[in-house]
C-alpha cells in the first residue's frame, strides 16, 4: 500500500497531538487538568483500552488518532528540512490497481 508521512493526517504539531490525547482520555474518563495527572491516568491505562478507540472523534485534522508529531525531539526539524538533510537514498514506487478500495471501508 502507498502512503506518505508527509501528509495531514500522518503528522501533527506536538501541541495539536497533545490536544488529541487529553480528547482521548477524557473520553476513558479523566477529569483531572494537569499533564502531570494526565500522564499518570494513561500510564495507568491498560494497553487494550489505549488501542481500543472505536467511536472516538477528536477535533484535530486525519483520521489516525495518535501519529507522530513534531516535537523537537525525535523529529527536530520539519520533514522537509529533514529530507534535504538526509543521504539520498534508492526507492522503488508503483501503484496497485485497487489499492484505493482499502479507504472504503473507513
Amino acid at each position: 500500500m502507498s502512503g506518505s508521512a508527509d501528509t495531514h493526517f500522518a503528522m501533527r504539531t506536538a501541541k495539536n497531538q497533545a490536544k488529541v490525547c487529553r480528547e482521548f482520555a477524557e473520553k476513558k474518563g479523566f477529569q483531572g487538568s494537569g499533564t502531570a495527572e494526565l500522564v499518570d491516568f494513561l500510564t495507568n491505562l491498560p494497553a487494550e483500552t489505549i488501542s481500543e478507540n472505536i467511536g472516538f472523534q477528536h477535533t484535530a485534522s486525519g483520521i489516525i488518532s495518535f501519529c507522530p508529531n513534531f516535537d523537537n525531539d525525535f523529529f527536530p526539524k520539519p520533514m522537509a528540512e529533514l529530507r534535504k538533510e538526509a543521504p539520498k537514498k534508492p526507492v522503488m514506487i508503483g501503484c496497485a490497481e485497487h489499492e484505493g478500495l482499502m479507504f472504503g471501508i473507513i
